[in-house]
């Protein structure tokens, strides 16, 4: 896929390109990777809880359980977008 090389960037922040988005809602696996690279670091942050233990030792680790289940959630996400309109595929004369 060619097109993953081909990305904007809006204040330091790489913007996925529409194929891509495109492509992962009609199923593409390599676009979902992408996808799922893109979000790895965010989707690390919100799985990684912080605990205390009774001496006050701060631990901290990754909750594979509830980092699936974001993965799995950002999947299914990006599948129900097939059947939406973008503004620039449209057919409107005006």
């Amino acid at each position: 896929m060619s097109n993953l090389l081909h990305t904007k960037r809006v204040r330091n922040k790489t913007l996925l390109p529409f194929s891509v988005i495109h492509a992962a809602s009609q199923g593409d696996e390599a676009a979902i990777c992408c996808i799922l690279k893109r979000y790895e670091g965010y989707i690390h942050r919100l799985s990684t809880p912080c605990f205390y233990d009774a001496a006050g030792n701060l631990y901290y680790f990754v909750d594979e359980a509830v980092r699936g289940q974001l993965e799995i959630k950002l999947i299914a996400r990006r599948s129900s977008l097939t059947g939406m309109r973008y503004p620039h595929t449209s057919n409107s004369t005006g």
